[in-house]
C-alpha cells in the first residue's frame, strides 16, 4: 500500500464542551503543498463552518506552496449557537495534487463531542430525607 503524505493533527479532542475550547490544527503535505483547509460543526442537519483557509497554488512542480501549516481554532458555544447534546467537528483538507480532475487527494477527520452547558443538579426526591453529619453520604 502507497505512504499518503497529506497528514494532519487537530489537539486536544475533548470528550465534552461547556465554553470555549481552543484547538491547534496542524497540516503537512510534503509532496505537492496544501491546497486548502476547513473545519465544520454538524449538529442536529445544521452545519457550521467554523475554519476555511485556501492556500496560493505550488506552481508547475509544488516548489513554491505552502507546505507545513499551523493554525488555533476556537470554538465558542455561544458565538456558532450550539444546543445541548452531540456534536460533529469535521476536518477536510485537500492537496495540490492532479488527482481527480485536479481536484486533490482529500482526507478528513472526525471527531465526536458532546456539548453539556447545564451543571448537574442536585434535589431530594421525597420529603423524607435524613441528612446527619458523619453519615453515609448515599444519594440515588
Amino acid at each position: 500500500m502507497r505512504e499518503r503524505n497529506l497528514l494532519f493533527k487537530v489537539k486536544p479532542l475533548p470528550e465534552f464542551l461547556s465554553g470555549t475550547e481552543k484547538f491547534t490544527l496542524t497540516a503537512s503535505d510534503i509532496k505537492s503543498g496544501l491546497k486548502s483547509l476547513k473545519a465544520t460543526l454538524y449538529q442536529k442537519g445544521r452545519e457550521v463552518v467554523v475554519f476555511e483557509k485556501n492556500f496560493p497554488s505550488g506552481g508547475l512542480f509544488f516548489r513554491k506552496g505552502l507546505h507545513n501549516f499551523e493554525s488555533g481554532l476556537s470554538i465558542d458555544l455561544k458565538e456558532f449557537k450550539l444546543d445541548q447534546g452531540g456534536i460533529d467537528l469535521q476536518v477536510h483538507i485537500w492537496d495540490c495534487s492532479k488527482r481527480n480532475a485536479g481536484e486533490g487527494n482529500r482526507s478528513i477527520f472526525q471527531h465526536r463531542m458532546v456539548v453539556g452547558t447545564v451543571p448537574p443538579s442536585i434535589r431530594p426526591v421525597s420529603s423524607l430525607h435524613y441528612v446527619n453529619v458523619g453519615g453515609a453520604g448515599l444519594v440515588v
